[in-house]
This record gives structure tokens, C-alpha cells and sequence, in this order.
């Protein structure tokens, strides 16, 4: 059952059109067919374009400069593929949190009044659910904004130097795009598809990823603020009941796994570009792409660390909080109890179930804390981080395999 009201995603185009909403309503596609053919209407295009042979329009689909041989586009297609298949899911996982944590009596019923729209959580989350709003013309405003960067790069960087590939040709008078030709290349079906069409799509998509993370981050507030929240420091969880806030985010990571991916693609494609130069000029090749893309993947680890742990972070003071409080409060009662022991052995006497209670105190104020102050525990940050570090382990072999080239 899902909580009341709560659409993390409501009137997002790319989101209904991958899995309408309400979900008690059947669509009359199977989701999986939806982004199937979602994907097909972004990239066939491009194949398609690219494959015809006509100095006017076309390009190479096989051959130099060819679309095979981009390795860059195959990154942000498989980017594309892991989001569109992860958002539905990720969707759905959001809107039901609330409902997980009121049914293991972890929180209060006001939990499932959350409206990030209405949130009062700091000046900093505030601005940033509001500029990260991508529903109705919100939404048109954040894809024409994409659409304008498209059109910037295409003519003003990748017409502009001149080099014929498969999304751009020669510039050939009276031909159809001659009109539009800049630096003796023109551009082709295949280019305006891919700037007009794919471009926009991928960095719209990433801006709705982008409104989950701040979703997740203000409904983590929300949870955090819940006057009848109850962290139990000896929940069997061990993150004092708050485990499928910790997985929900390690679910998220998935979408800086799939960044992750397609900057492994554009740093695979450089190193064999640069191997291939240096074992025919026998000397060191640095390009200045390479130094670039080395600050990408510092970025990458810096801002993938910070969007796993920063949507968490309002609740860190509250599970602190609570395993002060818990350790505080036994620590008094042992001592209490040891107190009585003293006595009794001035007095000779042993009483053994005030020795248990004493070894079972030891144990549960050992248990306790050993309770982090996330709410993940170690097992959930070794895979997030085994994810995050994956995308980057198949570049180790690049090098050498580049020599026989």
C-alpha cells in the first residue's frame, strides 16, 4: 500500500511514460515493453541516420569515425538503459518508505503527511527542491534548458572543428544542411537526432534522478523530525530499525553507477586513442581530454561518496541522539546493580540472578554500541562503495591491452 498522496516523481513526463501512476491502475503496456521502447525511440534513430550514405544527410555507420566506434555513446546508452529500467523502481521504492517504517512501528502516522514541496528543512534543502522540480512547466523549462546546451555544443564545439564523423559530414553545397554548415562540416540526420533529440533526453533524465536524490534527501528530513520516531539501538537490524532507509539509498547508487559507466567509456575510449599515438610516435602522450576526464573521475568519487551519505545526514544526529540516551540510561541502571553486588559480598551473600542480569547488561550495552549512527551498516557501505569503484576496475587492463594495437 502506498503512502497518502506521496508521488516522488507526480507529473513527470519521462516518469509516466515509463510507469503511469497511479499504480493501482493497470497500464495497457507491461512496463518492461514501455522501456524497451523507450530506449528503441532515442537510439534507433541514430542507427538508422547513421546508415544512410547520402552526402546530404547521412554518415558511417561502419567505418572511420563510425557510430560502432563510439565508445562514448555506447556509455551514455547503457547510462540510459540502467536509469530507465531503475526509475520505475526507484519511484515506487520512495513512495512506499513511509508505509515500510509505519508498519514496523518505527515511526508515527504523521509520517505519511510528507510534501516535500511543503518541507521546512533547512534553507539549503529548501532551494534545492525547488530548483530540482521537474513536473509541468517546471519540466519544460529544464529540458528546453538542456535543448539550448545541445544546440551550444553541436555547432559551437563539435561542427566547429571541422573533422567529418558520423553525426556531422562534409559541407556540400546545395546540399540540404549546407545552410547550417560551420568549419567545412555540415549537419546530418543522424547529428540533429542525436543534439536535438538524445542529447536533451539523457540530461533531462539525469535532472529527474537528480529530484530523487533531493526526494529522498527531504523525506530522510521528514522521518528525522517525526516526534514519534523510535530508534531502538538493539533492533535486530542493527542500524536501530532504520534499515530500509539505508538500502533505499544503496538502491539510488545505482544511478551514480550508471555515471559512473558512461565516464568509463569517454576515459576508455581516450586511453586507447593516447596508447595508440604513443606506440606509433614511441613517446609519452598526455592529451589534454585525459587531464579533464582524471578531474571527472576525482569528482565523480567526491560527489558519489557525498549523495550516498549527505540525503542521510539529518538523521545522524537523531540516531546519535538515541544511542547516547539508550547507553546513558543502562549504564546507570548497571551501575546501580553493581552497587547491590558490593553489598552483597560485604555481606557474604550471592545472588546469582543479579550476576546474570549483570552479564546481560554487559551484552546489551556492548550491542548498542556497536549501533552506527547511519542508518546503514557496514555490510550496506561495502557494497555501496564496491559499486561506486566498479565502473573504473575495467580501465586497469586498457593500457596494456592498447599496445598491441
Amino acid at each position: 500500500m502506498l503512502s497518502k498522496g506521496f508521488d516522488p516523481l507526480r507529473g513527470v513526463w519521462i516518469a509516466d511514460v515509463l510507469d503511469p501512476w497511479p499504480l493501482t491502475s493497470r497500464p495497457k503496456w507491461p512496463q518492461f515493453v514501455r522501456t524497451i521502447g523507450f530506449i528503441a525511440f532515442l537510439f534507433l534513430p541514430i542507427i538508422i541516420f547513421s546508415a544512410i550514405p547520402s552526402p546530404s544527410s547521412g554518415g558511417h555507420l561502419i567505418g572511420k569515425g563510425s557510430v560502432t566506434a563510439d565508445i562514448g555513446l555506447l556509455g551514455v546508452l547503457f547510462f540510459l538503459v540502467i536509469s530507465v529500467t531503475l526509475l520505475p523502481h526507484v519511484r515506487r521504492r520512495l513512495a512506499d518508505l513511509p508505509n515500510q517504517l509505519l508498519a514496523n512501528q518505527i515511526v508515527g502516522a504523521s509520517i505519511l503527511d510528507f510534501d516535500p514541496s511543503a518541507s521546512t528543512y533547512g534553507v539549503t534543502l529548501r532551494f534545492l527542491e525547488r530548483i530540482s522540480r521537474v513536473d509541468g512547466w517546471r519540466g519544460v523549462f529544464w529540458f528546453g534548458l538542456m535543448l539550448i546546451d545541445q544546440i551550444f555544443v553541436y555547432w559551437g564545439v563539435i561542427l566547429g572543428d571541422g573533422k567529418p564523423q558520423w553525426h556531422k559530414t562534409e559541407a556540400v553545397p546545395g546540399s540540404l544542411f549546407n545552410l547550417l554548415a560551420v568549419a567545412e562540416t555540415q549537419p546530418n540526420l543522424a547529428g540533429l537526432w542525436t543534439f536535438l533529440v538524445w542529447g536533451p533526453t539523457i540530461l533531462y533524465l539525469m535532472i529527474v534522478i537528480a529530484r530523487l536524490l533531493v526526494i529522498f534527501a527531504c523525506l530522510c528530513a521528514h522521518i528525522s523530525s517525526n516526534q514519534q520516531l523510535k530508534i531502538v539501538p538493539l533492533h535486530p537490524d542493527g542500524v536501530g530499525g532504520l534499515s530500509p532507509i539505508g538500502k533505499t539509498s544503496l538502491f539510488l547508487s545505482f544511478f551514480t553507477f550508471a555515471l559512473g559507466i558512461d565516464l568509463a567509456a569517454l576515459t576508455g575510449n581516450e586511453l586507447v586513442i593516447s596508447k595508440t599515438i604513443e606506440a606509433s610516435q614511441n613517446t609519452s602522450v598526455i592529451t589534454s581530454n585525459m587531464t579533464i576526464l582524471v578531474i571527472l573521475w576525482v569528482a565523480y568519487f567526491v560527489f558519489g561518496t557525498a549523495l550516498f551519505l549527505l540525503p542521510m545526514m539529518s538523521l545522524r544526529k537523531r540516531m546519535a541522539a538515541a544511542k547516547m540516551e539508550y547507553l546513558t540510561e543502562t549504564a546507570i541502571f548497571f551501575c546501580l546493580i553493581e552497587e547491590q553486588h558490593r553489598a552483597d559480598i560485604k555481606k557474604s551473600l550471592l545472588r546469582p540472578d543479579a550476576l546474570q542480569g549483570m552479564v546481560a547488561l554487559d551484552q546489551l550495552m556492548r550491542t548498542a554500541a556497536r549501533m552506527p549512527v547511519w542508518p546503514f551498516d557496514v555490510a550496506t557501505a561495502a557494497r555501496y562503495f564496491g559499486v561506486l569503484v566498479s565502473p573504473i576496475t575495467p580501465l586497469v587492463n586498457i593500457p596494456r591491452q592498447s599496445r598491441g594495437l
